[in-house]
């Protein structure tokens, strides 16, 4: 996504989500010139595609008859408070108050970030697309939205920044909500990740998520040159600092892993943007629910969704419970038939429900907020029926994200050790072709959602009904054009 819990860029030590797209190109060329007779053709065009031998803009009116029409007359969600303390923002030193909307900000459609969804299950999508620059992609945004999605989430590997996308997003769309998955958290000093956060939810009022991560070693020491050190702390102190700075405080305290003196925001965002974690295993998880306005998932199966939200609300039930160190129940809503989140929206669960009920913040940090609720998943996707093909693309991708070390903990925790246990063992070895040919069947069915797009939109809800809230496609395509793809699948599909 960069990456959810420690994940950077494939074929890294640590990995993340889907992205370093020139990562995969390597690995996919080593393998094809490795082994050229056995790869599937459609992966000989993958690689042209991605080289930069790309499709024309189809099927897309830049300025479509009453489209401007049909988004102003969108029904408006419920009004609901879009900070906390009635919408008065937290007051800062100087007694102004910070996050309250201004009378500007108040007459946008109501925004995202306050959890109005114009869809009934919201549906989200990695950005940039492949096969088109982002110069084109205020045409690609707008089929999007027609096409039924209602958030663009970018990341930051080896491709695109994670603010760009974005912000042509915040200029190019009114009602898309707009996330980070995931701004690491090293590459970036305290004070300019506040403003470029703060600059972002001014372009989008209302609008923003942030997810935050560790990234990966890979990323961080050796593309930028920064230690790689204590990532869980420099997480922890990261989303700490993030609170105080956007609620306008100044902020003047030595953290674990950095420290910071007299800075404080010029231009503090009148809504300040939910901040999301990006987390694997327990004790990533466990941070998030205490801690964060959500989490963020990524490389699991719906099936798995339980098992990692119980993580998320033991961190939760720690922190509304810090007396008996998180053994109380877990909060209501956790058990399943729906749970209120931030800002009071209250929202359907199935079994797992969702990451638990509104409760106080964590050690009480300045700024705040209510914990957290929000599920992300980015979900592999593959609309087309070729089974065959798609497993043989899709192998490319798990392999080379369930040999990065924490992926490969991550499914050994969730019960995959088995099953792998050939893959990681033929990779080991440095036998690369051997490594996809171990890779099973049914784990590439669990992990990436194929098929028609009815079927694909079948495996995306039984995410939802699993217990995430967000659902973010991100597409894998065997050399077609991703907007067709995307429109194919997308709700209004």
């Amino acid at each position: 996504m960069g990456s959810p819990g420690g994940q950077g860029a494939p074929g890294s030590r640590r990995g993340g989500p889907g992205h370093g797209n020139r990562r995969m190109v390597d690995l996919e060329e080593e393998l094809l010139s490795t082994h050229a007779p056995s790869v599937p053709s459609g992966c000989d065009t993958l690689l042209r595609h991605r080289r930069g031998e790309r499709p024309p803009l189809r099927g897309v009116d830049p300025d479509p008859p009453g489209c401007a029409e049909g988004r102003a007359e969108a029904p408006e969600g419920p009004t609901i408070p879009a900070v906390p303390n009635g919408g008065q923002g937290a007051r800062g030193t100087d007694g102004r108050r910070r996050g309250a909307p201004s009378r500007a900000a108040s007459t946008l459609p109501v925004p995202r970030t306050v959890y109005d969804r114009r869809m009934p299950t919201p549906l989200g999508i990695t950005v940039p697309l492949e096969g088109f620059p982002l110069s084109a992609h205020r045409e690609v945004f707008q089929a999007l939205e027609r096409a039924g999605y209602s958030e663009l989430w970018s990341a930051e590997a080896g491709g695109t920044d994670g603010f760009t996308p974005l912000a042509l997003g915040a200029a190019w769309s009114d009602h898309l909500r707009l996330g980070t998955a995931i701004l690491p958290v090293f590459t970036r000093g305290p004070g300019l990740l506040a403003m470029s956060i703060a600059s972002l939810a001014e372009s989008a009022p209302g609008r923003l998520a942030i997810g935050l991560g560790s990234s990966s070693d890979v990323i961080v020491s050796r593309w930028n040159g920064i230690p790689f050190d204590r990532p869980y702390q420099r997480v922890r102190d990261t989303l700490r600092f993030l609170r105080a700075a956007l609620s306008g405080a100044r902020v003047d305290q030595e953290f674990e892993t950095f420290s910071v003196s007299g800075f404080r925001l010029g231009r503090v965002p009148e809504v300040p943007p939910p901040l999301l974690l990006a987390a694997l295993r327990p004790g990533m998880l466990r941070l998030a629910g205490r801690e964060a306005d959500g989490v963020i998932l990524n490389w699991l199966a719906a099936a798995d969704v339980p098992r990692v939200l119980a993580e998320v609300a033991q961190g939760r039930a720690a922190a509304e419970h810090p007396e008996s160190g998180g053994a109380a129940a877990p909060p209501a809503g956790l058990g399943g038939g729906g749970w209120t989140g931030a800002a009071g929206r209250t929202v359907a669960g199935g079994d797992a429900g969702g990451a638990g009920a509104v409760g106080a913040g964590a050690e009480g940090a300045p700024g705040t907020p209510p914990l957290g609720s929000e599920v992300v998943a980015r979900i592999f996707v593959c609309v087309s029926e070729d089974a065959e093909a798609v497993r043989r693309l899709a192998r490319f991708q798990i392999a080379a994200y369930l040999n990065v070390p924490v992926y490969a903990e991550f499914h050994r925790w969730l019960g995959r050790g088995a099953a792998l246990q050939g893959m990681w063992a033929a990779w080991a070895a440095g036998d690369r072709r051997g490594a996809l040919d171990a890779i099973p069947d049914a784990v590439v069915d669990e992990l990436v959602v194929h098929g028609s797009p009815d079927q694909c939109r079948e495996g995306i809800r039984a995410y939802v009904e699993a217990g995430v809230t967000t659902p973010v496609v991100a597409l894998l395509s065997l050399g077609d054009d991703q907007l067709e793809s995307a429109s194919a699948l997308g709700a209004a599909g």
